[in-house]
């Protein structure tokens, strides 16, 4: 377990995700995925582009969009992923997963999401669409009605086909394709073998 942040740690924590997300966010959002909080281990953030930060939200919403969970460097998925117009934010971005929350982190979230226009939004978490539902929809904000299941260890499968039929009932099947060939990051080199 990990040891819990200092509030300076947590602000500055912050600002990197802040900052990391921004890099990424693409123009246009046609798809605006919100996830419960960061990840409880401060190395880790969809955003943050080194190998290790691969984090199970990260490697879940690519195992559906690009029909592969994601190996190798991040930035050519990110890349993707702001091309596609796909974009994450947390309902509450500033408390990691294991540390407690603000107090009802969904009465700001209409206005943080209002400037970024999606088109489409899609809560993952059972508690996240059950918190939020009620504020987007009066806020008059494109909520797709389906629960999207996500926990860091949950049933990944179950997560696939639900954000699947989110996707097909908002009209963006489109953004599921694999990655073309050419796109892939390069898988490291196997050892030749001495006979």
């Amino acid at each position: 377990m990990l040891a819990r942040m200092t509030d300076v740690e947590q602000a500055e924590a912050f600002r990197r995700r802040r900052a990391a997300a921004q890099k990424w966010q693409p123009k246009r959002v046609h798809l605006l995925l919100v996830a419960p909080a960061p990840p409880d281990d401060p190395t880790q953030y969809f955003y943050y582009e080194s190998a290790n930060s691969h984090d199970p939200l990260f490697d879940s919403v690519g195992y559906v969009l690009f029909e592969e969970e994601p190996s190798g460097p991040k930035e050519p998925y990110l890349k993707l992923l702001r091309r596609r117009g796909v974009f994450v934010i947390e309902l509450d971005p500033r408390a990691p997963v294991g540390e407690g929350t603000q107090s009802d982190p969904e009465q700001w979230l209409a206005m943080r999401i209002d400037p970024l226009q999606p088109e489409h939004i899609v809560t993952l978490g059972r508690e996240v669409h059950a918190a939020a539902a009620k504020e987007l929809e009066r806020a008059g904000l494109p909520l797709v009605p389906v629960v999207v299941p996500f926990s860091p260890r949950g049933d990944r499968a179950e997560f696939a086909r639900e954000l699947r039929h989110a996707l097909v009932k908002a009209g963006l099947e489109k953004l599921i394709k694999p990655l073309a060939p050419a796109t892939k990051p390069a898988r490291p080199a196997r050892a030749k073998r001495d006979d």
